[in-house]
């Protein structure tokens, strides 16, 4: 009688608890129900849907990485400014893209003591090149205006390292980027 509720819960018609825990570990196998794997028509790692995965076996535990499964090496992005004590008080707006022109990371910090930190996590691809366009909003109006309005600057071909990060510093300079604010708020 407990091998046919046994495998009727195998089949999903009764709950497999009707089968017993006969070894007390919390779980019913088929060891709880006296049942081999070759009761259960199973006899190879085949017909039991093995492979490493479904042994409960990771990548890691396989000894793949992210690069050996194709996936791409993602980072973080860390952008300085300094030496803006011309704009103490200001907000700085940034937005970072990729280089099909998306935007991957954007926003806005008050510059304090002539500097203001980004930072923006798993954003970055290791290898790929950006674009980093910025402006100090000089106006206060939220809203980018060409220079000498705003003052506005774009850093092109700023490429991740081999880790994914991106980390730049930039010290203040009046080498404005006009074209900058297409990429701005």
């Amino acid at each position: 009688m407990k091998r046919m509720l046994c495998i009727c819960a195998i089949a999903g018609l009764v709950p497999l608890a009707a089968c017993g825990d006969d070894d007390g570990d919390d779980t019913t196998t088929g060891d709880d129900m006296g049942m081999t794997d070759e009761d259960m028509g199973m006899t190879t790692d085949e017909d039991m849907g093995g492979g490493d995965e479904d042994m409960g076996a990771t990548d890691e535990d396989m000894g793949a990485t992210d690069e050996d499964m194709g996936a791409p090496t993602t980072g973080d992005f860390t952008f300085n400014l300094t030496s803006f004590m011309p704009h103490n008080g200001q907000d700085v707006y940034y937005s970072l893209r990729d280089s099909s022109g998306a935007e991957v990371a954007s926003g806005m910090d008050r510059v304090m003591g002539g500097s203001a930190s980004f930072s923006a996590t798993g954003v970055t691809v290791a290898g790929e090149t950006y674009r980093i366009s910025f402006f100090a909003d000089v106006d206060d109006d939220g809203t980018c205006t060409a220079p000498p309005t705003d003052h506005v600057w774009q850093l092109t071909d700023q490429t991740a390292d081999a880790a994914g990060d991106l980390t730049v510093a930039y010290a203040h300079s009046t080498d404005f980027t006009a074209s900058a604010c297409d990429d701005l708020p």
